[in-house]
C-alpha cells in the first residue's frame, strides 16, 4: 500500500494540487455513493444466485418459494434475470427459466443472452427432416396440435425447403375432425 500512496502523492505533486488528509476518505465515500445503484444490483444478483443454489437442494413448496424469491429479488434487472434463467436451465427447471426469459424479453436488453436462453429452452430437433416429420405426425395423432405446430415451425426454420414438412403445414393448419363424425357428413 505504501507504493500506491507514494504514487498518488507524486501524481498530486506533479499536478500542483494540495489535498487535506480528510479529502481521501471523503472522495472514497462520494465514489461509493455514486456507484451505489450498480453495487446494489450486483449484491442482489449475487443473493439471487445463492438462493438458486439453495433451491437446487430443496424439493416441493420450499423449492418453489426460494425460486420465486430469487426471481422477485432481481426484479426486472436484465443481469439478474440472466443469472436466474441460466441457473434454472442448468438445474432443469424449464418453467422458472421460461418465466425469467419472458421478463427478460420484455426488458429488451441483453439480446444475445436472451437468444441463447431461448435456444436452450427449445426442445431439440431430430437429426433429419424425415424424423422431424414423423415426430410432428405422432404429436398430431395424439392430439397435441399446439406442440406439433411448435415443433413444425422449429423444423421449418432448420429445413425451410423440405417437401415432407411443407405437406405437414396444411395438416397442422386444419383442425382435426371431431371423433365419430364422418367427413362426408360434415
Amino acid at each position: 500500500m505504501g507504493g500506491l500512496a507514494q504514487l498518488l502523492n507524486t501524481v498530486i505533486g506533479i499536478l500542483g494540487l494540495h489535498l487535506e488528509p480528510w479529502m481521501a476518505p471523503a472522495g472514497l465515500l462520494v465514489a461509493i455513493l455514486l456507484a451505489w445503484p450498480w453495487i446494489r444490483v450486483n449484491l442482489r444478483t449475487g443473493d439471487a444466485r445463492k438462493l438458486m443454489i439453495r433451491a437446487a437442494r430443496e424439493r416441493g413448496a420450499e423449492r418453489e418459494r426460494l425460486e420465486n424469491e430469487a426471481l422477485a429479488m432481481v426484479g426486472n434487472g436484465p443481469d439478474g434475470l440472466v443469472v436466474v434463467a441460466k441457473a434454472a436451465v442448468e438445474q432443469g427447471r424449464k418453467e422458472l427459466a421460461a418465466r425469467a426469459v419472458a421478463k427478460l424479453r420484455t426488458s429488451g436488453k441483453r439480446l444475445p443472452d436472451l437468444r441463447k436462453l431461448e435456444r436452450a429452452l427449445e426442445p431439440s430437433l431430430p437429426g433429419t427432416p424425415a424424423e422431424a416429420a414423423l415426430l410432428v405426425e405422432r404429436l398430431l395423432a395424439t392430439g397435441m396440435t399446439e406442440e406439433a405446430r411448435s415443433r413444425l415451425t422449429q423444423a421449418r426454420r432448420k429445413w425451410p425447403f423440405d417437401d415432407e414438412l411443407e405437406v405437414l403445414v396444411e395438416r397442422v393448419a386444419t383442425p382435426p375432425a371431431a371423433p365419430g363424425v364422418d367427413s362426408a357428413q360434415a
